[in-house]
């Protein structure tokens, strides 16, 4: 995965899990949210860009 690929699905990640978790869950889904981001972040499996 490039770094572009990674920022999209974690741009997407953010807005999805952000979304569905506060629908269901109100407050606590922001913190739920926040959390998953972090993950994602920390565990994204990081590759040079072939023009880089």
């Amino acid at each position: 995965m490039t770094t572009r690929e990674a920022l999209c699905a974690i741009l997407i990640s953010i807005l999805l899990v952000t979304a569905g978790l506060v629908w269901l869950l109100g407050p606590y889904g922001l913190i739920g949210g926040g959390v998953a981001v972090l993950l994602m972040t920390l565990f994204t499996d990081k590759k040079e860009d072939a023009d880089g």
